[in-house]
């Protein structure tokens, strides 16, 4: 057997967005988990954003996937609100909708590992993910976001870590 007919966990990880642009996971029809995860270290706004994603989400083969994971390291400087520039929301939100509609078992996490650098402050991140994920919740579609806040880039058992499962509210509407 081969692993297009046998692959049920994926998991990658990515510094550029060159894979998601070629890569073809369409054979692989038993895959019900798929783990992607972004290492964006040294994104500063104005940096240009993934713009990939959304068009490799639109190649899935979504037969037999239960669990979508958007992994995403990412630094929260002190000045200012948290930068969301990585990913381009609408385009992201619009095939998360596409999936919702043709997968309605679907769940995504968003796991948001944030370093605070400077003193920096834990920024909300389900008010703003809920804002930009709207046309995806209002199909149905299942979404939690798990947020890590700590100083470092390496994990302690002092980091916070928050979870919540996002839902259209009259705020996230407008």
């Amino acid at each position: 057997m081969s692993s297009e007919q046998s692959l049920e966990y994926l998991h990658l990880t990515f510094w550029n967005d060159s894979f998601l642009r070629e890569g073809d996971l369409t054979k692989h029809t038993r895959l019900n988990t798929l783990v992607l995860g972004f290492l964006f270290s040294y994104f500063i706004p104005g940096d240009k954003p993934c713009i990939a994603l959304q068009t490799f989400l639109s190649r899935l083969n979504v037969g037999c996937m239960r669990e979508l994971v958007v992994c995403v390291e990412l630094p929260v400087r002190p000045a200012g609100s948290m930068c969301w520039e990585f990913f381009d929301w609408s385009a992201l939100d619009s095939s998360l909708a596409v999936l919702a509609k043709n997968r309605p078992a679907l769940r995504v996490t968003f796991d948001l590992s944030l370093t605070l650098l400077g003193g920096a402050a834990s920024p909300d991140t389900f008010g703003p993910l809920a804002s930009q994920l709207r046309k995806s919740l209002l199909m149905g579609l299942k979404i939690k976001v798990v947020a890590r806040h700590g100083p470092s880039k390496r994990r302690h058992s002092d980091d916070t870590v928050k979870t919540c499962w996002l839902s259209v509210t009259p705020r996230s509407l407008v």
